[in-house]
């Protein structure tokens, strides 16, 4: 991505829906001037309400989906900031920075992609299967303490990907973490790739499983960031061999390789 593709612009609240777990579908409209934004999987935009002064700054937001001068955002409700833009009302205002950051690569040919996502980290793995092409070889991994974070279980069985659901509690799909069904599917035959999203203790336990198999493996950070475009330094992450790497710039989308988690 170069620097003439990122635009900051007023968008337009299409829609907020309520998903249950503390997490809202906003659904934002660009503006009709604007060129068609080239968003990939894993990137992302710093979004803020027209609500004054506090919260100053933005809020980093994998995007969701993409296309026709709407974007998808997924917002958990955290902390001040996210319950604020979880209260918009449709028809209100936001201000947009993006697309922002490193994507995720794009499918390989004869090979398999396991997209494993915890919790609100589904975001960035949604859109990755809605964008391969038909046919693509991938499975969604998607799991949570419980069935009530499994937000968008129903419409990714509703747009065709391969879904395969865990809870800690048991409530849906298999009893256990996400990373218990990514060790079982790192046991099957032929090329794997897995691209992966959530906490960092998920993070870190893909990595390893990843490592000790030789499968080569990304990740989407959820690290905060303030400003989303290298200046504050807030959101830097250790390289393995020193130094340090800005999630916004380098990532979010590392190779398990580049960054200590």
């Amino acid at each position: 991505m170069t620097p003439s593709q990122t635009s900051f612009v007023t968008a337009r609240l299409g829609s907020n829906e309520d998903l249950g777990g503390g997490c809202r579908l906003l659904a934002l409209v660009l503006p009709e001037q604007l060129p068609a934004w080239d968003v990939e999987p894993g990137q992302f935009v710093m979004l803020r309400g027209d609500w004054g002064l506090h919260p100053l700054l933005p809020r980093a937001f994998s995007v969701l989906s993409a296309g026709s001068g709407r974007l998808e955002i997924l917002v958990k409700v955290v902390g001040r900031g996210t319950r604020l833009l979880a209260g918009q009302a449709p028809g209100s205002t936001m201000t947009v920075l993006g697309p922002l950051g490193r994507p995720f690569p794009a499918p390989a040919s004869g090979v398999k992609d396991l997209l494993v996502a915890g919790g609100s980290g589904i975001g960035p793995l949604f859109f990755y299967g809605l964008r391969a092409a038909p046919g693509s070889d991938l499975e969604l991994l998607y799991g949570g303490r419980s069935g009530g974070d499994l937000v968008l279980a129903a419409r990714a069985a509703a747009a065709g990907l391969r879904l395969h659901l865990c809870t800690e509690d048991g409530s849906a799909g298999s009893r256990g973490m996400v990373t218990d069904l990514l060790g079982e599917r790192l046991d099957g035959s032929g090329p794997m790739r897995v691209l992966a999203c959530g906490p960092t203790p998920m993070l870190r336990a893909v990595v390893e499983l990843c490592g000790a198999r030789g499968v080569e493996c990304w990740v989407s950070l959820e690290t905060e960031m303030a400003c989303g475009v290298g200046l504050c330094r807030g959101c830097s992450v250790a390289h393995p061999e020193g130094g340090w790497r800005c999630t916004c710039l380098d990532g979010a989308v590392f190779r398990a390789e580049e960054v200590l988690l």
